[in-house]
């Protein structure tokens, strides 16, 4: 389990993120899209991993998951994730943890996941994904903020890249997005 990672959500950034993490030595596991012929084609895509269409138990079987899904999805994603394993079980996600890569939404809106053991953060690159390829990311900003333990594991993502990890309180996210400020962002 040590560096496995889930995908969920392999469109444009999930895809690129998940190539650049294999190429980095990360093991992926389930690729997960809402139908199978769209997580085929982003397995292939990154070189590895499962297709798997919706949320489904075998994410569980990583222990890092990787939310690239649209903001506005993110709350029910981590709820029916939630679900996979019932209400009942409080720590059922102690050891995991959860990034999504939302710009304009920092860590709480992974609370469901936090409320059952999982560290959780958020790791959002500065840089336009096209879908065609993978950018280069060297050298560019990922605003991170969450909990610790999982700061820490999106800090390593991101280093592995060659990105730069920049640590961002949640409420200097809008700031972090406008390019003329990203020169009062302090590495971490």
């Amino acid at each position: 389990m040590a560096n496995s990672l889930a995908i969920v959500g392999a469109g444009r950034v999930g895809r690129a993120l998940g190539k650049l993490l294999h190429l980095a030595g990360w093991r992926i596991g389930a690729v997960v899209t809402q139908n199978i012929g769209a997580a085929k084609k982003a397995a292939r895509f990154i070189g590895a991993g499962r297709p798997v269409a919706g949320i489904s138990r075998e994410i569980l079987a990583a222990q890092v998951v990787l939310l690239a899904t649209p903001d506005d999805q993110l709350s029910f994603v981590a709820q029916s994730i939630v679900e996979l394993l019932g209400r009942e079980q409080q720590n059922a996600f102690n050891g995991m943890i959860f990034l999504h890569t939302s710009g304009a939404l920092d860590a709480e809106v992974l609370q469901a996941l936090r409320d059952r053991g999982a560290a959780v953060a958020s790791m959002h690159p500065l840089q336009t994904f096209s879908g065609v390829g993978v950018p280069p990311l060297e050298g560019r900003f990922f605003a991170v903020e969450g909990d610790e333990p999982a700061v820490r594991t999106a800090r390593k993502m991101v280093r592995s890249f060659g990105a730069k990890p920049v640590k961002l309180g949640a409420g200097k996210k809008v700031l972090y997005r406008s390019e003329e400020h990203t020169s009062e962002l302090q590495s971490l």
